[in-house]
């Protein structure tokens, strides 16, 4: 287990990382509300749990795939429930429209600053999440499959976004 443990630990390290990167985007929004006053950005918050749904899913799927046993049972359904909800990790991207709706007594290099974060912290969960899921695919069905799944991920991903952006169609 360590020695598996140990061969993952980068990985691991990844997930911490993104722990400690979402601790921040919270206390800045936390901070701003403090100072401003207004929940004008107290979405973000929400954003990001939705963002990590993604994450939690697939790497739930990661490490159930390293028992054969229970890849065909648990994965598929991990992967599905992750593919619903993978466009909000990306989806803090387009936050960065409130910065011309949102006035307050907060600086603008504020928000600048903490949608940045927002929005880096989402973009690396879902990306890592990817990476979990192509892993998944391409050790279980080849390279190529696991690339043309990262493709037709994106593009659906694409499609979410642009549906929950530009409609009010949310997943």
């Amino acid at each position: 287990m360590i020695q598996r443990l140990s061969r993952h630990k980068y990985k691991l390290m990844i997930s911490m990382l993104l722990m400690a990167a979402s601790g921040i985007s919270v206390m800045l929004a936390e901070a701003r509300i403090a100072y401003s006053h207004s929940n004008n950005y107290s979405i973000l918050i929400w954003n990001l749990g939705l963002a990590w749904i993604p994450f939690i899913f697939a790497t739930i799927a990661y490490l159930v795939s390293w028992s054969k046993r229970l890849l065909y049972l648990v994965v598929p359904v991990c992967a599905f429930i992750w593919l619903i909800f993978f466009p909000n990790a990306p989806y803090i991207l387009t936050d960065f429209q409130h910065l011309s709706t949102y006035s307050s007594i907060a600086p603008l290099w504020y928000d600048v600053l903490m949608l940045i974060w927002f929005a880096w912290t989402g973009l690396l969960l879902g990306v890592v999440s990817l990476f979990f899921m192509q892993e998944i695919v391409t050790s279980t069905f080849g390279r190529i499959t696991g690339w043309i799944f990262t493709i037709l991920v994106t593009i659906l991903s694409s499609a979410g976004i642009f549906l929950g952006r530009f409609y009010p169609w949310n997943s």
